[in-house]
């Protein structure tokens, strides 16, 4: 790629690189002496990261909730057999 960033990129450009892409452009910047568009390319990465892990975070929440109801379900089940 080694172009360097004349402008700072919008969020809808952000948004439409792959993460290779955005570490191609990290990189690039990064020799370039380019640190704000390095850290534009940083930052959707870690974004990104994030949001993989809040959704993780959220399924796992429901599937520990469903199994709790599951188990309480089965525990007043033997207690009333």
């Amino acid at each position: 790629m080694s172009t360097k960033w004349t402008f700072l990129p919008t969020l809808n450009e952000l948004e439409v690189h792959t993460a290779e892409q955005l570490r191609e452009r990290y990189d690039d910047a990064t020799q370039a002496d380019q640190p704000m568009q390095a850290t534009f390319a940083l930052d959707e990465l870690r974004r990104r990261e994030s949001r993989r892990s809040e959704t993780t975070i959220r399924r796992l929440t429901w599937v520990i909730a469903v199994l709790t109801i599951a188990n309480v379900v089965a525990v007043l089940v033997a207690l009333f057999k």
